[in-house]
């Protein structure tokens, strides 16, 4: 196999967990809305399979890459990757609305998806006080950026798994990492202080991470999180790689699935009719 057909086989699998009603998740692909400068962007909304008669929570799931870029390397843009799109089902299958978007711009453009999910909550069927994040590998710093940028209303949760995270002092070298890779940093020189303490974090840890200096940052921030008393679960695959979500088909592999989706439905009350 070449190593263009390994990629894209890499970036079309799912995750190696499943749950019963994700093949009855209802998604609703490409709506469009209209960011600033009067461009317009799409979503994919992925709505549990039961019917609600109240909002429910949601779940979203940002892109760190501008999909020009994205698509133009992979074949495909980041909301339609197999990680991104069987998480949103998971989410889903799991009672949480999940959705991703397509970006020009990726933190302009993340920031404005959510603004947009909160002005038009209703209408998406979304209660706009229960709003989390995911994220994974790059998308991390991102991520990190956007609950700082919505500490005055803040996201009740985000999970990032095996990601890159905060870089205070430069010593991790996450910016240049970013740019090697592609993917935008907006949290430089930010630390633990920055980000709001009302937001749940879960960090799912690659024991074996072969990317330089990922592990230490995130292990530097759950101890400056934990040294602020902010609330941090951190679950350690000690034998996984990156990505082990969607390479590594082991219990444990899925153990940690589950538990970041116990996690956002605890933290988003899912379970509230």
């Amino acid at each position: 196999m070449s190593d263009d057909a390994a990629r894209d086989q890499l970036f079309r699998k799912p995750v190696v967990y499943a749950l019963p009603d994700m093949d009855s998740v209802t998604v609703t692909r490409d709506r469009e809305f209209v960011v600033s400068g009067g461009r317009v962007l799409t979503m994919d909304v992925y709505y549990p399979p039961a019917p609600s008669a109240t909002l429910r929570p949601a779940i979203f799931i940002p892109s760190a890459y501008p999909d020009l870029g994205f698509e133009a390397r992979l074949g495909l843009r980041f909301k339609d990757i197999g990680w991104a799109s069987s998480c949103a089902r998971l989410a889903a299958a799991s009672g949480v609305i999940a959705i991703t978007a397509t970006n020009v711009e990726p933190a302009v453009d993340a920031a404005a998806t959510l603004d947009h999910v909160r002005q038009h909550a209703a209408a998406l069927g979304i209660d706009a006080s229960r709003l989390g994040l995911w994220a994974c590998s790059g998308h991390g710093p991102l991520a990190l950026w956007l609950l700082m940028e919505n500490a005055a209303t803040p996201l009740r949760c985000a999970v990032l798994s095996y990601a890159y995270t905060l870089d205070p002092d430069g010593q991790f070298g996450i910016a240049a990492t970013g740019r090697q890779f592609g993917f935008v940093v907006p949290v430089s020189g930010k630390s633990v202080a920055d980000l709001p303490e009302a937001t749940a974090i879960f960090l799912a840890r690659a024991g074996q991470d072969e990317f330089a200096h990922l592990n230490d940052a995130m292990d530097h921030m759950t101890q400056a999180g934990l040294k602020e008393n902010r609330s941090i679960t951190l679950v350690n695959n000690r034998d996984g790689r990156h990505a082990f979500d969607i390479l590594e088909d082991t219990d444990i592999s899925r153990e940690v699935v589950k538990s970041i989706l116990a996690f956002i439905a605890f933290h988003l009350d899912a379970n509230r009719r």
